[in-house]
């Protein structure tokens, strides 16, 4: 995978790829399971308002002509081709296992240190998932959350059997680091710009200590030796509050 863009051709796709794509000007991006050639399982908004309300009423039978997919109707846990996935937008594959410096350089929700699961069984969670339901309470995923519980959690689910979204756990460590900072310390300009490198990093860091974390619980589970770095993070994880 290319440190500088996660961007692939559709030729390149693999059933089980986690996938996504960049929506209003790269603000955020939209997730999703490629499980089958030209199908992608994803997860969108559960509730419903007025206007798409109307919306769904008035094309109710109006759906892609490929998959049949209705973007206004549909909800939940929803099943579409690769095209009405994109909705014009480029194609980018999230990366798994990839190395801490790669992690670190990348911007959240591109990719993860952690490994990910067999494809046969990131299909296979995508597909029970669809087939839980797929209505305004989105079936047995839950209800979506644009923090806790959203479409890039959903595909991470997916491939690893643990919901998780860098965006919005970035979100809410940078969040965090302001508020923190900018009510305890005094507004100068040297503080105003260690405020942003924090902020910046804060969850790369929290991420790195977790993962570092579950290897060395796994090592002990397998008997394997901790290294004196690895047992410095997991006590550092201990005394943290």
């Amino acid at each position: 995978m290319s440190l500088l863009s996660n961007k692939i051709h559709k030729r390149e796709l693999k059933v089980g790829d986690h996938i996504y794509t960049y929506r209003k000007f790269k603000t955020y991006s939209h997730h999703g399971i490629y499980v089958e050639e030209n199908r992608v399982i994803h997860y969108t908004r559960t509730e419903s308002d007025d206007e798409a309300a109307a919306s769904s009423n008035d094309h109710a039978g109006r759906g892609c002509r490929v998959c049949g997919y209705r973007r206004k109707a549909q909800r939940g846990v929803v099943k579409s081709c690769l095209d009405c996935f994109l909705s014009g937008h480029k194609l980018y594959r999230f990366g798994y296992g990839v190395s801490s410096e790669h992690f670190c350089a990348k911007r959240p929700g591109t990719c993860s240190p952690s490994p990910c699961d067999h494809p046969d069984n990131v299909v296979r969670r995508a597909t029970e998932m669809l087939d839980q339901g797929n209505d305004n309470k989105g079936g047995k995923f839950g209800e979506y959350d644009f923090l806790d519980h959203n479409c890039e959690s959903f595909a991470v689910y997916c491939k690893t059997g643990q919901p998780s979204s860098g965006q919005a756990l970035a979100f809410k460590s940078k969040t965090k680091v302001f508020f923190k900072n900018i009510t305890e310390k005094p507004l100068t300009v040297e503080n105003l710009a260690n405020t942003a490198v924090q902020a910046a990093f804060s969850y790369k860091i929290n991420v790195l200590q977790q993962h570092a974390v579950t290897i060395a619980q796994q090592q002990q589970r397998n008997g394997a030796a901790m290294s004196p770095e690895e047992m410095d993070i997991v006590h550092d994880e201990k005394e943290s509050p």
